[in-house]
């Protein structure tokens, strides 16, 4: 301002008396200081109004039931059964909200696999904070110990994909495995038919020559799937309620797998499974959502 002031007045000396010079630059030093002061306080405003605004942006998104679809066989149906009219996309697939029985619900497709299953998990109960994560899907079963079509409410995962060279294998798998906590559900009889089980869980299929190794390490199991062990271990750390309902849609057995170098097969029945499993969903979302009231959530 001082420069500004000179300027001005370079042309002025002898003509105006040196006070008057000096109370010309003193008022343009104090609007100046006028400008400034309210320049600040209108930036302090618009801060605070964005961050008001970030939080009330942020609040409207949290929902309190986010259900999770892996495969992509098992995402097309689901976009095909509840055709939603708008579709959002996150860093690792689709999503859009959809009312089940009165009820906003996020479904959101993560990805197949351990990686992408543990990423969306991660990504979906940061951005959404739900009160529970519900991961839809199918599973591959072992004939002769289940029933293609048995609708599976998982207990525990273990991922049993894990080759330990170096140590005690068993302690890996161990540390992998997650038992989820089911007690909120109550004592109530589950809405929908369900086999309460443990499912295994790793970056790959079952198929026939494993089945004999597999069994002896693990006795109980039943059936398998690429995604549930990495969303269980995702929701446990993040203490995070959890369903994970899966459907068997083909069996492995001594001599044959049912989809094996059959993929349409797999689709085809990919597709069956998820309409049964968004038709239990309209059950189910009542129930869960008592459960939350009555446990003070």
């Amino acid at each position: 301002m001082e420069l500004f002031c000179g300027l001005r007045m370079c042309n002025l000396h002898g003509l105006v008396p040196a006070r008057a010079r000096h109370n010309v630059c003193a008022r343009s030093h104090l609007t100046l200081w006028s400008l400034r002061r309210v320049a600040l306080r209108l930036g302090f405003f618009l801060m605070f109004a964005a961050a008001v605004g970030a939080t009330r942006a942020s609040a409207q998104e949290h929902v309190r039931l986010v259900v999770l679809i892996s495969a992509n066989a098992e995402w097309a149906p689901t976009k095909a059964v509840l055709a939603p009219q708008k579709v959002e996309r996150s860093p690792y697939g689709e999503f859009f909200t959809h009312v089940v029985a009165g009820e906003p619900v996020l479904f959101m497709h993560g990805g197949w696999g351990k990686i992408d299953a543990a990423a969306s998990a991660e990504y979906a109960i940061s951005r959404w904070q739900p009160k529970v994560v519900i991961n839809l899907g199918t599973c591959g079963g072992i004939e002769g110990r289940i029933q293609r079509g048995d609708r599976l409410l998982v207990t525990r995962t273990v991922v049993y994909d894990i080759h330990e060279a170096m140590g005690d294998a068993s302690e890996a798998v161990d540390a992998y495995s997650t038992d989820i906590d089911l007690k909120w559900l109550g004592h109530d009889r589950f809405p929908v038919r369900v086999r309460r089980t443990m499912l295994l869980s790793g970056d790959r299929d079952l198929v026939p020559a494993a089945l004999p190794d597999l069994l002896r390490r693990f006795p109980d199991a039943s059936a398998a799937d690429w995604e549930s062990g990495a969303i269980a271990r995702v929701a446990d750390r993040r203490q995070t309620r959890l369903l994970i309902l899966r459907a068997v849609s083909d069996l492995v057995g001594p001599t044959r797998g049912e989809a094996m170098h059959n993929l349409p097969a797999f689709q085809d029945s990919a597709t069956r499974i998820m309409r049964l499993l968004l038709d239990d969903l309209r059950s189910f979302v009542p129930y869960i959502l008592t459960r939350l009231a009555t446990s003070g959530h």
